[in-house]
């Protein structure tokens, strides 16, 4: 079963001198259960990382390091998450060091391990001058104590759909499952316990025929790893029976529900976009900029290396800086506007996943390859048209529970 704990105490990293600070947390109501699988996340504002490294340390007394001193003298590390199974190296990383990375050291040693007990992150700032503070960061875990369980996503109907409408919403909650594979911990809302997310979904009246098809985002989210809990999913009531007629409701109903789950929505919380608002916003995640590495690399004939992944830079609020951008990408699912026949889930937008810290299975992604100057004017995306937003990332407040909600 997965398990998640959380200090949210702020400590500070005194610049004056070389200095070690420690932080725990402690992990209860597991008796007896086993480590099987951990995961760390940090959020520490320090302006030159290259001082500091950081170690966990487990009940039992067994030391994984994190990080040892990299980045030189940049700033931060914000939503940091560190995984066994993650594909990028923290070496490979750059501050703040937004997304997954792989641990200096194998967190695969903690495997086996007593889970109950007082976890302890030690940080130590090994050169003088420099400072700042370890303002939370928080421990994820599967033990023995109950057979992982898959990745769910749960649909409560609110009104407006018809049944092969809903039928259509089972479709997407089952793709996404097989792209994102780890348990969530359990939480409550408002005395209810969700396992792993539930979604309200309606059909509405938003803007009439056309313009926008449907907007959502999450709601309430989970402290520490600051995945979503439950959200909200609408569609214009005046576009539905087309979009069911013309074949391309599900999809757009699978891009919805990536915003539920924090595609585009969660980003600028997580610190994973730059340049909102800007000619040129980019996603900044380590694992998403290797994939589109990739991509660039196989587009040109040239070595991969990671970029920062181009961000829709126009279209409405809730459309602009909360996709993949439409001329670079063409018809992958996850840009503003349904373009093209196939709207493939590329590993990039697993990679985003990834990055935001779900677990996730890459095996799922759909072949994409990015498209030249042809193909998107064959698509009708040179800007001679107008097109419809897709959707509107939902703009409502999203409520972070305290980590007594968490089962």
């Amino acid at each position: 079963m997965r398990h998640e704990f959380v200090n949210q105490t702020p400590v500070r990293i005194d610049p004056g001198s070389a200095s070690t600070i420690l932080s725990s947390v402690d992990v209860t109501g597991l008796s007896g259960a086993l480590v099987q699988e951990i995961e760390v996340k940090l959020d520490i504002t320090h302006t030159y990382t290259g001082d500091i490294r950081a170690t966990l340390i487990s009940p039992d007394g067994v030391e994984v390091v994190l990080v040892d001193q990299r980045g030189r003298f940049r700033n931060h590390f914000r939503g940091t998450l560190f995984r066994a199974d993650a594909q990028t190296p923290i070496a490979d990383g750059r501050p703040p060091f937004r997304g997954t990375f792989r641990a200096e050291e194998d967190l695969a040693a903690f495997n086996g391990t007593q889970a109950e007990g007082t976890w302890t992150l030690r940080v130590e700032d090994l050169a003088r001058r420099d400072g700042g503070w370890l303002n939370q960061w928080s421990v994820g875990m599967t033990t023995s104590a109950v057979a992982a369980k898959p990745f769910k996503i749960d649909v409560r109907f609110l009104g407006g759909l018809s049944p092969s409408q809903q039928d259509a919403f089972a479709a997407a909650a089952d793709r996404w499952s097989a792209i994102i594979v780890g348990d969530l911990p359990p939480a409550f809302i408002n005395g209810e316990l969700i396992d792993d997310v539930l979604i309200e979904a309606q059909g509405s009246a938003i803007d009439g025929p056309g313009k926008i098809l449907g907007q959502a985002g999450p709601q309430f989210i989970r402290p520490g790893s600051g995945l979503p809990i439950k959200g909200i999913m609408s569609f214009d009531a005046a576009d539905l029976d087309r979009m069911e007629g013309n074949g391309t409701l599900e999809d757009v109903i699978l891009h919805e529900m990536a915003h539920v789950l924090g595609f585009g929505t969660m980003w600028p919380r997580m610190d994973l976009i730059e340049g909102v608002g800007s000619v040129n916003p980019t996603f900044i995640g380590a694992n998403a900029m290797r994939e589109y590495g990739k991509l660039r690399g196989l587009s040109l004939g040239t070595d991969s290396e990671a970029k920062p992944v181009p961000v829709a830079n126009t279209g409405g609020q809730g459309t602009r800086d909360g996709h993949w951008r439409e001329a670079v990408f063409g018809d992958e699912l996850l840009t503003g506007f349904i373009s093209g026949s196939q709207r493939p889930i590329s590993a990039m937008s697993i990679a985003c996943f990834e990055d935001m810290g779900y677990q996730v299975n890459y095996a799922a992604a759909q072949d994409f390859q990015l498209p030249n100057m042809l193909m998107i004017a064959e698509m009708g995306l040179m800007g001679d048209r107008q097109r419809d937003d897709t959707c509107a990332c939902h703009s409502i407040r999203q409520q972070v529970v305290t980590p007594a909600a968490l089962a």
